[in-house]
């Protein structure tokens, strides 16, 4: 579909929203509840991530897994992922943080492809051993 002049419609440009004069009343803006400057970086961890988030996302993920399983348990062959969970136990909180310090790091450490952060062929990767 075309607009007028034969640009579509995704492309037409709009006016810029004009600006409003809101004042803020309330407390203090910016941060609140820094760690000092010299905290190890387990504080502003805990800046994204509370424990109470952290413990939602563990209860659910291993609410997931269970109803797949539940739901795929015909086809599931007793060698697979699904049925090793079901004997192993469920995810933890603390493979949880584990997980999200390595997906931290990858971000940190660019690779040019996920199986590179897996490699050891190259060079001893910290991603392997966790």
């Amino acid at each position: 579909m075309a607009a007028p002049g034969n640009q579509p419609i995704w492309f037409r440009v709009f006016p810029p929203e004009a600006e409003q004069d809101t004042p803020f009343h309330g407390a203090a803006s910016g941060p609140i509840r820094m760690p000092a400057r010299d905290s190890p970086p387990i504080p502003y961890f805990y800046l994204l991530f509370s424990l109470d988030l952290i413990k939602e996302f563990v209860k659910q993920t291993n609410r997931y897994a269970s109803d797949l399983y539940d739901r795929t348990r015909l086809q599931t062959g007793r060698f697979s992922r699904k049925c090793q969970w079901r004997k192993e136990g469920k995810l933890t909180i603390s493979e949880f943080k584990a997980l999200i310090g390595v997906l931290f790091n990858m971000g940190l450490n660019r690779k040019s492809s996920i199986k590179e952060y897996w490699n050891r062929k190259k060079h001893v990767s910290i991603y392997s051993m966790v």
